[in-house]
């Protein structure tokens, strides 16, 4: 993003010049989520056992497996895609960053398909493991393919389409999953756990190409992982359980919705006869 950008919102600021963005309605959720947080937060000792009550919740465990399985699955799309092009045969460097940019290209576009069809449906276990097993089966395909460059490419462009396809559904699941006590410190626990295995995973498969000689070794170690994190994540999440919270939370957003909606009507209403009929901000953009 250019600097002239940043320097505008700093000179904005400081003049005091109106926002470039968010609703009248808008802003009154946001205004209310920050009385909330802040009477959270006031309520004394009861808000600093959200760790506790965090690591006590067994769905926060279930979470963190799922996420060390995410972070596993990420590694081997991202890390790895240069490494297996160039090991079958690819050695030209533009060539070979040209073929590593394709994978992610298709992951995109079949992530908001994917994502877009698990918020339609109201559904996000399957949809976040069935992108895993389709992963794992290319994982084994590549592992015995590594010789032949048109075939690689396609396995790792179907790997990164699983990979993204489930990134961001995975990632909706503890806000919906989680109780509202122990949401925000669970998340941060889940994440936390996630980027340990990151940390691990390509340590992982450079000792095992290592000792081998060779990545396909690597390749199905990760793939067993991931298999054990779609386990975690088909057995220890109920589906009705995740269903219904989903449903109340969307409801919920909703109601609020409505609310602000109605409220900043009213506002601005009695801005604009208190003030003679002044456009309001919201109408004047």
């Amino acid at each position: 993003m250019p600097r002239w950008f940043f320097t505008f919102l700093g000179v904005k600021s400081l003049v005091g010049m109106p926002p470039l963005y968010g609703t009248h309605p808008e802003k009154a959720v946001i205004e209310q989520d920050l009385a909330d947080d802040s009477a959270t937060k006031g309520s004394g000792a009861k808000s600093h056992s959200g760790l506790r009550d965090a690591l006590r919740d067994p769905r926060v465990w279930i979470l963190g497996l799922g996420a060390c399985a995410a972070y596993t699955f990420a590694n081997a799309v991202s890390f790895w895609t240069p490494r297996i092009i160039h090991r079958s045969g690819i050695d030209d460097p533009l060539s070979l960053g040209l073929l590593s940019a394709i994978p992610p290209i298709g992951g995109i576009l079949v992530m908001l398909l994917v994502g877009r069809h698990s918020d339609r449906t109201r559904e996000r276990r399957w949809h976040t493991a069935v992108p895993w097993l389709t992963g794992i089966a290319t994982m084994f395909v590549l592992a015995f393919s590594l010789d032949t460059p048109p075939l690689v490419v396609v396995l790792l462009t179907v790997m990164a389409c699983a990979h993204y396809s489930r990134l961001t559904v995975f990632y909706s699941i503890p806000s919906i999953y989680l109780s509202p006590r122990t949401a925000a410190t669970g998340i941060a626990f889940v994440t936390a756990a996630g980027s340990v295995m990151a940390a691990l995973a390509p340590a992982m498969l450079a000792a095992i190409q290592a000792l081998t000689g060779d990545i396909s070794v690597g390749l199905m170690a990760s793939g067993f992982i991931i298999l054990c994190g779609v386990f975690v994540v088909l057995l220890g999440i109920p589906a009705k359980s995740l269903r219904e919270a989903d449903t109340r939370q969307a409801a919920e957003v909703t109601v609020d919705a409505r609310g602000a909606e109605g409220d900043g009507g009213g506002g601005i209403q009695a801005d604009g006869a208190s003030n003679g009929g002044v456009v309001s901000h919201k109408e004047a953009l």
